[in-house]
């Protein structure tokens, strides 16, 4: 039995790619980033953009993720512009603080979404190191006990300490905190 010509190699069809879309399994497209650059860019958080785009939060979460991984990539693409709306919607924000007439929902919109810039407290950090920088031992079993040394760094002999009261210079001995 003679054997049949063998027909051409079928071509395989794959969906177009929209402008802007990373692969065809990708919701990732120019569209879906302007629409979410924009409601971004209004002052709305990512969450919200993601549900008014009817886009699911991990997706989002996930296409940042990449663009952090690949910053040259389209992914990256979308972090810089997710980046540059919240710069945006922040810039807005201090403006509306500084000429609305009761700023006050502006101001805390601010301290949620930029606490480290917008917060009213005072942030004090300390470090403890034991001997030596090293790490203080801690026993965790029963009742413990932490003993602390402080030690007084020398003081400018060009400063004067006065008295707030009198006016009038302290004598060195007189310089010991009181208790």
């Amino acid at each position: 039995m003679p054997k049949s010509p063998k027909s051409p190699p079928k071509k395989k069809r794959g969906l177009k790619l929209k402008p802007g879309q990373p692969s065809a399994h990708s919701k990732l497209t120019d569209e879906i980033k302007q629409q979410i650059c924009n409601v971004v860019s209004s002052g709305q958080s990512l969450e919200t953009a993601a549900m008014m785009c009817r886009i699911n939060r991990t997706t989002i979460r996930n296409w940042r993720l990449r663009g952090q991984e690949d910053p040259a990539g389209p992914y990256g693409q979308f972090l810089e512009a997710i980046d540059y709306a919240n710069e945006v919607a922040i810039g807005m924000m201090v403006n509306k603080l500084l000429t609305h007439p009761d700023p006050k929902w502006t101001w805390k919109i601010l301290k949620n979404k930029r606490p480290e810039e917008f917060n009213e407290r005072l942030h004090i950090r300390s470090e403890m190191s034991g001997p030596g920088g090293a790490p203080m031992p801690i026993a965790t079993s029963g009742n413990f006990t932490v003993n602390v040394t402080c030690k007084a760094e020398e003081e400018d002999p060009e400063e004067e300490i006065v008295d707030g009261e009198t006016g009038k210079p302290l004598d060195p001995a007189d310089r010991r905190p009181h208790r």
